[in-house]
C-alpha cells in the first residue's frame, strides 16, 4: 500500500491518469490524499469529478474552487466572479446541466463532507497556507471543520461569503509567499508554524514542487490547467514525485 498526495487537479482528466500510472497508483489499496481544487478551468469536470469519486480511498480537503462549485450547487446562483474569472462556467454548465439529474445533488454532498485540513502523523495537508498560525495546537479548532458545516449563505448581492478560518485555509497564499521569500517586510513577516509535520499544500502554481525546510512546507500545485503545467503526484513515504506529461 502506496500513501500518495496529488495536486491541483482542475479538471484536467486526462492529465490525472496520466500522473497516477505514472505513480504506478493502485486504487484498490492504495491511499490519495489531495490538496483540493478538483474542477474549473479545465476541460473534462464531470469525468474527473466522477472518477475521483468512485475512489474508494481518495481524501481530499477543500479548495476555494471546490467551495465556489458547492456554494453554486447549494444556492442554485453561481458566483460571477468564479463564473467569469475562475473556469466556473465550464464546470456549472456541465455539473449543473448533465443528463445525470442525480449528477449536482451527488456532487453537492460529496464537497461538503471535505475538511478543511488533514492531520496525518507526519503531515499537515491543507489547500492554502497556514498563516498567522504558530502552535499545532491551534490547529485543534479546525479538525472537525467541513465544507458543510462552514458555509454561509450568499450575501444580499449574491456573492459568495465565508469565516475568516476558512478563508485563511483555502484562499490565503501569504504562508507560501513568506517561505518563496515574496512578502515585503512592511506587510509583517509570517512567522514558520513550531511542528515536526511536513505541511502539504496546493493553490499556489509554481513551475516545479517547491519545499521551504524552514517553514516545513511543500507546495505541489503545479499549474495543471496549463499548457506547459503539469499534475504532481508525491509519495508521502517516500518523497518521490510524478508528474504529468504536458
Amino acid at each position: 500500500m502506496k500513501n500518495l498526495i496529488i495536486g491541483d487537479i482542475h479538471s484536467s482528466y486526462d492529465r490525472l491518469r496520466n500522473v497516477l500510472e505514472k505513480a504506478d497508483f493502485d486504487k484498490d489499496n492504495d491511499n490519495l490524499y489531495s490538496t483540493g481544487d478538483l474542477c474549473d478551468r479545465g476541460q473534462h469536470p464531470v469525468e474527473t469529478l466522477l472518477y475521483l469519486m468512485g475512489l474508494p480511498h481518495f481524501y481530499p480537503v477543500a479548495g476555494n474552487h471546490d467551495i465556489w462549485l458547492y456554494d453554486a450547487l447549494v444556492s442554485g446562483n453561481p458566483d460571477d466572479w468564479w463564473m467569469e474569472h475562475n473556469g466556473g462556467w465550464m464546470t456549472w454548465r456541465n455539473v449543473a446541466g448533465n443528463h445525470d439529474k442525480t449528477l449536482a445533488g451527488r456532487v453537492k454532498d460529496w464537497i461538503g463532507t471535505f475538511p478543511l485540513i488533514r492531520i496525518l502523523p507526519n503531515h499537515i495537508i491543507v489547500h492554502g497556507g497556514l498563516a498567522g498560525i504558530t502552535d499545532e495546537r491551534q490547529l485543534e479548532e479546525f479538525i472537525p471543520m467541513t465544507v458543510a458545516n462552514t458555509y454561509l449563505p450568499q450575501d444580499r448581492y449574491g456573492s459568495i461569503q465565508m469565516d475568516r478560518r476558512v478563508e485563511l485555509l483555502t484562499w490565503d497564499r501569504d504562508y507560501i509567499q513568506q517561505a518563496l521569500g515574496e512578502r515585503h517586510d512592511r506587510l509583517g513577516r509570517i512567522l514558520p508554524l513550531e511542528t515536526e509535520r511536513t505541511i502539504i499544500c496546493g493553490h499556489t502554481p509554481l513551475r516545479k514542487p517547491f519545499h521551504s525546510e524552514q517553514y516545513h512546507l511543500t507546495c505541489i500545485d503545479t499549474g495543471s490547467f496549463v499548457r506547459d503545467g503539469h499534475i504532481t503526484v508525491m509519495n508521502i513515504d517516500t518523497g518521490e514525485f510524478f508528474q504529468s506529461d504536458n
